[in-house]
Parts: C-alpha cells; structure tokens; sequence
C-alpha cells in the first residue's frame, strides 16, 4: 500500500471518527449590532457536551479563537446561580487579526439551555448576549444551537463584515465540534 493510499485511509478515518457537522448559520448586521445563529450537531452525549461547554478553564481547548478563559466568580458552580467568566481571544481575518476581552454573567435557564450576557464595562464590546440549546438528537448525537448578539466597541467594516463574521463562525463552529468529538473520545 503506497503513500497516497495510507494518506487516504488516514483522511477517511479521520472524518468518519469525528462525524459533526454545522447545520446552520446566518449572520446579519443592522445598527452596529451583530445577529448570529449556528446550528451544529456533535457525535456524543448531549450531557458531556454540555459540561465541556460549561468548563470555563478548558475553552482554549474547545474554540480556536480563545486564548484563555476562567472563572471570576470563584467557590461557586453554574447550578448556585450566575457566575462570572472571563475569556481572552485572538481572531484573524484575511491579514487582520485582533484580540478581544470578554466578560459575561453566564447563567443557567433550565437544563438545556445556558445564557450569558457581556458585562461591556470590563469588554471589548458595548453589549451582547447568548443563548446556547445542548439538545438530544437521534443516533446518540448532540444538537447545539448558539444565538447571538453583540455589539463590538471596535469598528468592524459595516458592508463586508457580516459576510467575513459569518464565515469565521462556520470555521470557528467546525473547529469546534472536532474539538469537543477529541474530548469526548479521549474521556
């Protein structure tokens, strides 16, 4: 067996291994606030999904884009109320790149759905808001769906913009779904 076909065998393992895929997204712009929605479905237990997503000291680990992430709020889990988090990231667009901090007030609003809200006089944002679903979904699979919004306290090229967010979240999202199907895989 030459070297192309081991490669091959290789690639098709790998992508038969880790078999997510991003369902949706959809990006708008209007009034220097940002809406985005993205639909994914992880290979794995919606449960361990949703405490990879809700472990603030590994989301290096989990999205390209954060350098570091932690909790602020110290002695106390998700389940005692809101907690606060702080998350460091980097994002490169073409030649651009620039990093972003970003502190939210992360809450749970019932079992399957997290909410969190930035915090804009600690961030590099003026506002903003997400609503994650960790949801079952046949084949023992996870569907997680992410509906944002924000507002950065950067300019962002109004026209344009948009079209470069959303196609950074589609790579950000499959990035992310391979990461979290590594996770799950090596528990």
């Amino acid at each position: 067996m030459g070297y192309p076909r081991i490669l091959l065998v290789l690639i098709l393992v790998h992508f038969h291994a880790y078999g997510g895929e991003v369902l949706n997204t959809q990006a708008s712009y209007e009034k220097s606030e940002f809406h985005i929605i993205t639909s994914m479905v992880i290979k794995g237990d919606s449960q361990q999904v949703f405490d990879i997503l809700t472990d603030y000291q590994q989301l290096a680990q989990v999205s390209e884009i954060v350098l570091s992430s932690h909790k602020i709020t110290e002695n106390r889990s998700l389940e005692d109320g809101p907690i606060r988090v702080g998350i460091n990231t980097r994002t490169c667009v073409l030649f651009f790149c620039f990093k972003a901090r970003i502190v939210e007030d992360v809450e749970i609003l019932n079992e399957v759905t997290l909410k969190a809200v930035i915090v804009p006089e600690l961030s590099d944002f003026k506002s903003g808001e997400i609503i994650i679903q960790v949801l079952d979904y046949p084949d023992n699979q996870t569907l997680v769906s992410f509906e944002s919004r924000f507002t950065p306290d950067f300019w962002v090229p109004p026209i344009i913009g948009p079209m470069i967010i959303k196609r950074k979240t589609i790579q950000t999202s499959t990035h992310t779904i391979f990461q979290i199907e590594k996770l799950l895989n090596s528990e």
